[in-house]
């Protein structure tokens, strides 16, 4: 096979030569998924041993699942791109741009809901056998059995060489983002269930994500016994309630697509697994819980008052730091993290690729999302108290609990998580500057804000509420689209507007309620949110205002309403 390419190829290479036919040899990687349709060429190998892993809940030998994988769409894309390029300068194109691998210390598997066990790869086959005529893999003994050296262990396998694609990025413009492994993944899986013939011998509904809460925290079980680490303090009851709420309302939310649940599980379950990585982090290095945090300042108000535009411009001045999207979740192991400077591109490339293509794209056009500023909820995530999972899931019986519980230990979490952040950053080289956070869901919590943060500065921001609630709803249903093939949004926007007017009410409340604390606050009107509010907020906090960072504010200000104002 290989040999009959190559010939073909020295034949068209003559062609070139002697005819002067203009030519291109795409060379193509192993592909069986396409992101764009779903459509999965489930003949394969590779797919027929997903299958009957799926079927036996084993995974034979050191077997890679779902490690990295090439898009039907990313190669179409490129051999067109290059193709339609007039100027292009080589002939042959290797037209690969994998995905990029996702970074877990736990199998892709058991991410997505779909947990399974590893054995050996005789004790597969034998289980598989057992199975007859209903396996996936009746027909591909022969071509396993004289491979199995090769892919089911890792002793004899040979080494990964790269693929040179230079000549592909020299000549396809622009070229085609990596793919999504996630995204890829959920699309194959509408695939199959709308094509279940497809799927045959096996049930498609294998392909069934499990939501329960064994399923989802059994990876950080096996963490903690691998790692050494108190599963109970890695865990604690009220975080493992919220967490069970989810779990339970979720599985009961029939009109959820069933695709969704893999991305729903792997989001719960990456989240599962960043707690272990940042406590056995804090084991290590005990130190990181005496970083200090002085006089925060928090930005309080509702989206769409001006709180991420301000936000940024105090980030611009130079005066504070503001916590990015990368470091808030998918967290590397703890001996990662603590090398200074380490690169952790991989997990910046998986972050922007979910932003780009998947599962942060529903927010694009209506709020700036990237790796960059970003708001500082990672505590109320990974301890799943978070309003989030019900702006993305509408979850009224985990809403109304979240209403009634105490926030002191997530904010005693928040704290942890920003002295780790602090920590990180100076011993990678940073300079050490004070915190500026921002979310609206601090307004309410105040009173257990101000137990972790007794000297913290903060600033509401203003804006009638009529004139705010429209584009805060319309994020949330362009969240839901994401899960839900109908979403009601007469519901949606009674619900969001109780949850807006919670918040107000939460935060005047307490404010009515401490005097004590009335020259902490600073408000800002969405119609005052210009250039000089920011030096308003940096002189609030007690910090003197220099020409050097007026002029950073300013140069922000004028290039962000160039670009957009939907910042704002």
């Amino acid at each position: 096979y290989s040999w009959s390419k190559f010939l073909v190829e020295l034949v068209c290479r003559k062609a070139e030569r002697v005819a002067a036919l203009p030519l291109a040899v795409f060379r193509l990687p192993y592909v069986y998924w396409h992101s764009r349709t779903g459509f999965t060429v489930t003949a394969t190998p590779s797919v027929r041993l997903l299958h009957a892993v799926l079927q036996t809940k084993m995974i034979p030998g050191d077997t890679p699942i779902l490690t990295s994988c090439e898009d039907a769409y990313v190669c179409n894309e490129i051999m067109l791109r290059i193709s339609m390029n007039p100027e292009r300068h080589h002939t042959f194109y290797h037209c690969t741009v994998p995905s990029s691998p996702v970074p877990s210390d736990c199998t892709l598997l058991d991410m997505l809901g779909l947990p399974c066990r590893r054995t050996d790869y005789k004790i597969f086959k034998a289980k598989c056998r057992e199975l007859g005529e209903d396996s996936p893999l009746r027909l591909y003994w022969p071509l396993l059995d004289h491979y199995s050296e090769y892919w089911f262990t890792t002793t004899a396998s040979p080494p990964n060489f790269l693929i040179d694609n230079t000549t592909i990025r020299q000549d396809c413009h622009p070229l085609p983002n990596s793919p999504n492994l996630i995204v890829m993944w959920r699309a194959s899986v509408d695939w199959c269930f709308a094509n279940p013939e497809s799927f045959l011998p096996v049930d498609v509904n294998l392909m069934h994500a499990s939501l329960d809460i064994d399923t989802i925290i059994r990876p950080a079980r096996e963490l903690c016994d691998k790692y050494g680490l108190n599963y109970d303090k890695v865990m604690p009851a009220q975080f493992i309630d919220g967490l069970q709420r989810l779990c339970e309302e979720i599985g009961n939310a029939h009109l959820i697509q069933s695709s969704a649940r893999h991305s729903i599980a792997f989001l719960l379950t990456s989240r599962v697994e960043s707690r272990v990585h940042l406590h056995r982090l804090l084991q290590k290095y005990p130190e990181i819980v005496d970083e200090p945090i002085e006089k925060p300042v928090f930005i309080l108000g509702l989206n769409g008052t001006g709180s991420t535009f301000l936000h940024h411009m105090i980030e611009a001045s130079g005066k504070f730091a503001t916590v990015r999207l990368e470091e808030q979740g998918l967290l590397a192991t703890a001996e990662e993290l603590a090398i200074p400077g380490k690169d952790l591109s991989q997990r910046s490339v998986l972050l922007k690729s979910l932003i780009n293509d998947g599962e942060l794209g529903a927010l694009e056009g209506i709020r700036e999302v990237g790796l960059h500023t970003i708001e500082d909820m990672c505590a109320h995530s990974h301890s799943f108290m978070s309003l989030e999972y019900d702006v993305m899931l509408d979850l009224p019986l985990y809403r109304l609990w979240l209403d009634s519980q105490c926030f002191d230990d997530v904010y005693q979490e928040h704290r942890t998580w920003m002295q780790f952040i602090s920590w990180a950053r100076r011993r990678s080289g940073e300079e050490s500057r004070r915190w500026c956070f921002k979310s609206p869901w601090h307004a309410r919590s105040l009173p257990s804000l101000l137990k972790s943060y007794p000297d913290a500065i903060l600033v509401h921001t203003h804006r009638e509420l009529e004139q705010v609630v429209s584009s805060w709803c319309s994020l949330v249903d362009r969240q839901r689209q994401r899960f839900y093939s109908e979403v009601d949004r007469a519901k949606l926007g009674a619900d969001q507007l109780g949850v807006l007017t919670k918040t107000l009410a939460s935060s005047m409340k307490f404010r009515g309620d401490n005097p004590q604390l009335q020259d902490r606050w600073l408000d800002v009107t969405f119609s005052s949110v210009k250039d000089t509010v920011a030096n308003q907020v940096i002189a609030h906090a007690g910090m003197e205002i220099d020409d050097v960072s007026t002029r950073r504010i300013v140069e922000y200000a004028q290039q962000a309403r160039r670009m957009s104002t939907s910042s704002i």
